[in-house]
């Protein structure tokens, strides 16, 4: 009997889990369509919510070969920046939907 009834329980958990990976599943598709957009040092970097970089544009100043250096840099800050950011609005949205458990 008890058998039987943790059986009902176990269905009830698998159909749980499909709707969160559902609900999952919905929240990362609605990330990759966001665009963040960072500007930093000349340099503008286009990610969407994945993290995934769809444009970069660089300032035409910064293009000569006397400012290398801080071209690397700008590009080394704008993805970190980007980066975090992405991070940071992904892990939100991943906590609203597990109700802070992750």
């Amino acid at each position: 009997m008890d058998f039987l009834k943790n059986m009902g329980n176990m269905g009830e958990m698998m159909k749980q889990a499909a709707q969160m990976k559902g609900h999952f599943d919905r929240v990362k598709e609605e990330a990759r369509s966001e665009q963040i957009n960072i500007e930093q040092q000349g340099i503008s970097i286009i990610l969407n919510g994945l993290g995934e970089v769809s444009k970069v544009t660089i300032d035409p100043s910064l293009l000569s070969p006397d400012r290398k250096v801080e071209l690397e840099a700008g590009f080394q800050q704008a993805i970190n920046q980007a980066t975090e950011r992405v991070k940071g609005n992904f892990k939100s949205k991943v906590a609203g939907l597990t109700g802070g458990m992750f």
